[in-house]
């Protein structure tokens, strides 16, 4: 597992790095995942040594709260924990799922403040893009496109 998600962040820094970035959400989603497995599996072996390894009952839960709480971090979103429960069906995991997704923002949010997208678009040049919107003026157009003149 810990091949798998070395390989997996390495491919989707990759991908993100291309001209034309590819996802984001499926990704960070698998490497979550991924993550809680490792996580409980860790949590199993130190459980055993105390001879208590039968208090997990459902090892996958834990892959959906870590594919939920990595998402959240990533893309500074809520919403994740509504698509996750959607997806899983089992609304018994409501309060846990919110607990990871708010803890995960927040320990982002306070990590780092700005989120994957703001970082994509300011070494994009978006942003320089955006703040010039404002400083278009018509004559300036005008010069360049002379066939609006004689609109």
């Amino acid at each position: 597992m810990v091949m798998f998600l070395i390989q997996k962040f390495l491919f989707t820094a990759w991908i993100l790095s291309c001209p034309t970035p590819g996802g984001i959400f499926t990704p960070t989603f698998c490497m979550g995942a991924v993550l809680g497995q490792l996580y409980v599996s860790c949590l199993i072996k130190f459980l055993e040594f105390f001879e208590m390894s039968s208090v997990i009952q459902y090892r996958g839960v834990y892959s959906i709260l870590g594919a939920a709480a990595v998402t959240s971090s990533v893309t500074r979103t809520v919403s994740v924990a509504m698509i996750v429960l959607e997806l899983n069906g089992h609304l018994s995991h409501a309060c846990p799922l919110m607990v990871c997704v708010l803890s995960s923002y927040a320990m982002s949010e306070y990590l780092m403040p700005v989120s994957f997208f703001e970082m994509l678009s300011e070494l994009g040049g978006l942003d320089a893009k955006i703040s010039q919107k404002g400083k278009i003026i018509i004559k300036d157009f005008l010069d360049v496109y002379p066939d609006y003149k004689k609109v």
